[in-house]
């Protein structure tokens, strides 16, 4: 996880996520995090895992408190809408499903798996 203090408040629904800017040699790309806390969070948790050669996961990785990082969002229509039964299978980063309160709070099976 990467917990981010952002400078003005982020309105979110569970199982939306947010893009981050970061550099890769001569360009700027888009890479889209879970996120993974909740709205009474007093930061933004994000799940990544360090992708051998991913300039996204690689950058992240090498922040240190204080650091600047772009973000834009939180986008996703994969959202908590009523009150009705879930299921839900995670895997890989798809768990922020399961690590956010919110979500498991309606979800009456979560299924995590290493590989689906």
């Amino acid at each position: 996880s990467l917990f981010l203090e952002p400078s003005s408040p982020v309105v979110f629904r569970p199982g939306q996520f947010i893009s981050c800017l970061v550099p890769a040699r001569d360009r700027v790309l888009t890479r889209p995090y879970s996120i993974a806390s909740t709205q009474a969070d007093p930061h933004l948790e994000i799940l990544l895992n360090l992708v051998p050669g991913g300039p996204g996961s690689h950058h992240l990785f090498a922040q240190s408190p204080g650091d600047e990082l772009r973000c834009t969002g939180p986008w996703g229509p994969v959202v908590v809408r009523g009150t009705r039964q879930l299921t839900l299978a995670c895997a890989g980063c798809g768990r922020a499903f399961s690590a956010c309160p919110a979500w498991t709070s309606v979800a009456t099976h979560v299924v995590l798996s290493s590989a689906l």
